[in-house]
């Protein structure tokens, strides 16, 4: 078993094989800051489930894929579509100038996703992350993405 902290505080204890993106699609009753900001039948945006960094969206697949090359060509238009529409939002609505871009292909219990994690100065001192990981210039402002257009 091992154990999966969340943003709300809550603590689960999943079987040792359970992804945390497999685990959040299947979770019945979800807590509010826990569901998805936007999906459709192939993708998830949400919050980052862990981490209270506001704006940090995560883009993840429906079903458990490890790798973009498994997509479809389709899907992998979609999803860069998608993330270019995530990441105008966050410039225009959420006044964002920087963000990294990560996609993650995990070697253990891989779920397919990419963190758009924002730069906010305020919350690198806060949580104490080491600013080498974010190294650009940033913009601070609060917001919160409310919706995307549809494609």
């Amino acid at each position: 078993m091992k154990e999966y902290t969340f943003l709300n505080g809550l603590h689960i204890k999943v079987p040792q094989s359970t992804c945390r993106g497999c685990y959040l699609e299947n979770m019945q009753c979800l807590p509010e800051e826990l569901q998805p900001i936007w999906s459709n039948k192939d993708f998830i945006v949400r919050q980052d489930a862990e981490c209270p960094v506001p704006g940090f969206y995560i883009i993840s697949t429906r079903k458990h894929i490890q790798l973009i090359s498994d997509f479809s060509i389709k899907q992998a238009q979609e999803l860069g579509i998608l993330i270019y529409k995530i990441r105008f939002y966050m410039k225009e609505i959420l006044k964002i100038n920087r963000v990294e871009i990560i996609l993650e292909e995990r070697k253990v219990n891989p779920h397919f996703h990419i963190w758009l994690l924002p730069l906010w100065e305020d919350i690198i001192d806060k949580y104490e992350i080491d600013p080498k990981v974010w190294n650009s210039n940033i913009l601070q402002k609060d917001g919160e993405l409310n919706e995307l257009v549809e494609y």
